[in-house]
């Protein structure tokens, strides 16, 4: 039981670590994802359900200004469920109050 108990406290131990070491690895980038996310989907025709790509394939770059670009694909699904995938970019920062602004949003069906 005791040997049960160790197993079961280093596993999670390793867990943590490799969590924070991917934390680390990328610090804030899921945010920036997120906020372009909502900043696109306002920019999107509600009629359309979208599906962003995992932030594996997103990439995020960061520019002078304390501004992000964030860039990767969505897919467009109608409500008779045809998709199209399109390529995104949109720059993101935040203004003056702290609020979260995007600018240069372009959406580019893909070739």
């Amino acid at each position: 039981m005791v040997l049960f108990v160790i197993g079961l406290v280093a596993v999670g131990g390793m867990a943590f670590y490799r969590a924070q070491h991917a934390a680390d690895a990328d610090p804030g980038g899921p945010l920036e994802i997120r906020v372009s996310h909502h900043l696109l989907r306002q920019s999107i025709r509600e009629e359309f359900q979208t599906g962003f790509a995992p932030v594996e394939e997103t990439t995020v770059e960061r520019l002078p200004g304390d501004k992000v670009r964030v860039s990767g694909w969505v897919d467009l699904v109608t409500k008779e469920g045809r998709s199209s995938r399109q390529n995104y970019s949109i720059v993101i920062f935040r203004d003056a109050g702290g609020d979260w602004v995007g600018e240069n949003i372009s959406i580019l069906p893909q070739m």
